[in-house]
């Protein structure tokens, strides 16, 4: 069971760099890629804000 659950961080985890890496050159840069991420995350934060129930 331990094992299934942890595939997914696993495969995460290896696939992270190579991801990074693409994205950093799609991007032109890996200072757009974090600019990218940086973004999602603000996102991120305000759907989380918005989604608590009133």
């Amino acid at each position: 069971m331990s094992g299934l659950l942890a595939v997914p961080v696993m495969l995460t985890a290896a696939i992270a760099p190579g991801a990074g890496s693409a994205m950093a050159s799609w991007l032109g840069g890996y200072p757009a890629v974090f600019v990218v991420l940086g973004a999602i995350g603000v996102l991120a934060a305000a759907l989380s804000t918005a989604s608590v129930p009133r």
